[in-house]
């Protein structure tokens, strides 16, 4: 059941940037699509936690938790990858992001004691070389874009982990998903206060396609939170790898982009390393047995 919500939280995180891509197209600024459509999500995720009869109260260590995940986590890799976006390629950017799953695997390994599995280290290389191929090759741009978008890596490698091991994770679904949201949203304005840099979309399909994505991102939210919750932050995070590939496909289909040989065996190495690591268990294996010994 936590693969199979992870799976469904990539697919809608791949398939709605498309969306946004058009909208601002349109003239809407990404800082202003982040205040809609974070506006939106955290709406739904209060109606729906109202009618679960979910309890929206939380403790200062739960609200610190929230208010670090939603800052650090969700709204610093939202506004970093669009800053990304405007100095190297998008490919480019994305291949850097992605680097997260690996960070998240090395980290938990560190700092919490996870096993480190042969398979692990083989999804991590087959990853990081589908990505490379993916991402179509051009490695062009400001090198200060580079530093940003491994920033990104970071960002939302602490979103994972803090959904896993901080008390966020106590927090119920919705009521979690509303308070990052809010958070996501405060500082968006609070950011514009001081950039003014937000520019909504306007129009009826462009207000209805924005608030379409917030109910898309609420949803995503809460699944990932959910496969997190079942899996562990380094298991998601490599099935959360679908999402380039999803956004891939979305976007081919939306702009007609053609999609290149190389991007499609890129595609299937990221599904191997995904299946990699849906078939690793809790067993100990040769590298656990070394870590034990050097120990």
């Amino acid at each position: 059941m936590g693969i199979l919500l992870v799976v469904l939280a990539s697919l809608l995180l791949g398939s709605y940037p498309s969306i946004q891509e058009y909208v601002m197209t349109t003239g809407a600024s990404p800082l202003g699509m982040v205040i809609v459509c974070n506006s939106v999500a955290g709406l739904s995720a209060f109606i729906v936690g109202i009618i679960k009869k979910e309890n929206f109260k939380v403790n200062i260590k739960e609200l610190k938790a929230l208010a670090l995940t939603g800052i650090l986590g969700l709204f610093m890799t939202d506004y970093l990858l669009n800053v990304a976006y405007t100095m190297i390629p998008v490919g480019f950017t994305t291949m850097i992001h992605f680097f997260y799953p690996a960070l998240v695997t090395m980290i938990m390994v560190v700092l919490f004691r996870e096993n480190f599995t042969w398979k692990k280290l083989g999804a991590i290389v087959i990853s990081i070389i589908g990505l490379a191929l993916i991402s179509g090759g051009d490695f062009s741009g400001k090198k200060i874009g580079i530093v940003i978008a491994l920033m990104t890596a970071f960002t939302y490698a602490f979103y994972m982990i803090a959904n896993d091991k901080t008390s966020a994770r106590n927090v119920p679904l919705m009521v979690r998903s509303f308070y990052l949201n809010v958070f996501v949203v405060l500082t968006a304005i609070i950011t514009n206060m001081v950039t003014k840099k937000a520019v909504l979309p306007v129009g009826a399909v462009n207000i209805g396609l924005s608030a379409m994505v917030g109910v898309m991102l609420c949803l995503a939210i809460v699944m990932l939170n959910a496969g997190i919750s079942r899996l562990g932050a380094g298991k998601a995070s490599f099935i959360n790898m679908l999402e380039p590939i999803t956004s891939l496909v979305v976007s081919t289909i939306v702009f007609k982009y053609t999609i290149s040989l190389m991007a499609i065996l890129g595609a299937l190495l990221i599904i191997g390393s995904l299946i990699l690591v849906a078939k690793d268990g809790d067993q100990q294996e040769v590298i656990g047995k070394y870590q034990e010994a050097l120990e």
